[in-house]
């Protein structure tokens, strides 16, 4: 039981979830949550200064967050995506 309870509280420990489309609305929520359940999450969008609105806010929430700008149309910007 205790092992279950852990889960739980944590079922995305030691994971990382990439974000697309995550400073602003659902893809923030969805963002957000992955956090709240444990992963290091990777927010993304096409502009920085979304990006860096979307990583202070979670941050500041305590949550492990990092991001970075990415257009899923370029190729070198899923790249980075993937290696951030």
């Amino acid at each position: 039981m205790a092992s279950s309870r852990v889960a739980r509280q944590a079922p995305h420990a030691n994971k990382v979830a990439l974000v697309t489309a995550s400073t602003d609305g659902i893809g923030f929520a969805i963002a957000r949550r992955l956090a709240q359940d444990g992963a290091h999450v990777v927010v993304s969008s096409r502009n920085q200064q979304n990006v860096d609105r979307a990583v202070a806010t979670l941050q500041g929430e305590g949550l492990s967050v990092t991001g970075t700008v990415c257009h899923v149309g370029k190729a070198q910007d899923r790249e980075q995506l993937v290696a951030t």
